[in-house]
């Protein structure tokens, strides 16, 4: 049986869905078969950033309503093929999903993938809880910001609340810079405050902002953030506790002046 994972977040806009998708995709470079769940209800970009958004036929509405078997609605990645999505409806009508029938599909996705990964809406609400109901893992995404650490505290206790193994906590959109400075907390200053362990942290990306999430573009720091994604996933699929090193590049004398540089641009 695969593992069912949802990942959760306090504040809306700290990466989460595209970690869900770096995530996956590491995942399924190292081997294993992975499912990406959109459980975002009209707000879903997750098969945006897969380039999915144009192949969609069925979705996971329809899967739970009955209107199209399970493979009709996964969508394969184009280069990853043991990588699928399942995409949520953009509907602007507000769908009510049934928790059994939810329970019972994530069930039969675990089934046969090795990862079935959730990509929960951000805060606290009856998705986040149908998410992690039918979840047997969570993982908390934070960023290093007192806001959104407050809010990430807050779904803390909710997870705490459910027969389910917390995993652990990302951090992502870290500023190596501010970091090498003590202008920003660390993540180790992050799992003190929680109270949890941090099992991945992600460096801020330049390059994601505006390409909007996607990890397969050329670009100079390419392989900083893949790195760190690959990371991440051995972390999740081991048990092992690498942590990306996201001050590195601003140590020592030239560290200091690329910390500059990166305060006057």
């Amino acid at each position: 049986m695969g593992r069912k994972i949802a990942v959760v977040s306090g504040k809306g806009g700290v990466g989460k869905t595209t970690i869900t998708f770096g995530l996956g995709l590491s995942l399924a470079k190292m081997g294993k078969s992975v499912c990406l769940i959109d459980l975002d209800i009209g707000l879903n970009n997750l098969d945006m950033l897969f380039g999915a958004q144009d192949k969609i036929m069925f979705d996971l509405a329809d899967c739970i309503d009955g209107k199209c078997r399970i493979k009709q609605a996964l969508v394969r990645h184009e280069k990853q093929e043991n990588l699928y999505v399942l995409s949520s409806s953009k509907s602007d009508v507000f769908t009510e999903i049934s928790e059994l029938k939810l329970n019972l599909l994530l069930s039969k996705l675990a089934s046969v993938f090795d990862f079935v990964l959730i990509d929960c809406p951000a805060g606290i609400n009856r998705n986040v809880y149908l998410g992690l109901k039918s979840s047997n893992e969570a993982l908390l995404v934070v960023t290093p910001h007192i806001a959104s650490i407050s809010d990430a505290d807050k779904v803390l206790s909710v997870i705490k609340g459910f027969d389910l193994n917390f995993s652990g906590v990302i951090v992502n959109r870290v500023r190596g810079d501010m970091l090498a400075k003590g202008e920003s907390l660390s993540h180790k200053q992050i799992a003190y405050l929680l109270k949890s362990e941090v099992v991945g942290v992600l460096p801020e990306s330049d390059q994601i902002n505006v390409q909007s999430g996607n990890l397969e573009y050329k670009s100079i720091n390419k392989d900083e953030i893949l790195l760190a994604f690959d990371m991440l996933a051995t972390n999740i699929e081991s048990g092992r506790k690498q942590i990306f090193d996201c001050q590195k590049q601003y140590r020592g004398f030239l560290g200091m002046i690329r910390r500059n540089i990166k305060r006057s641009v």
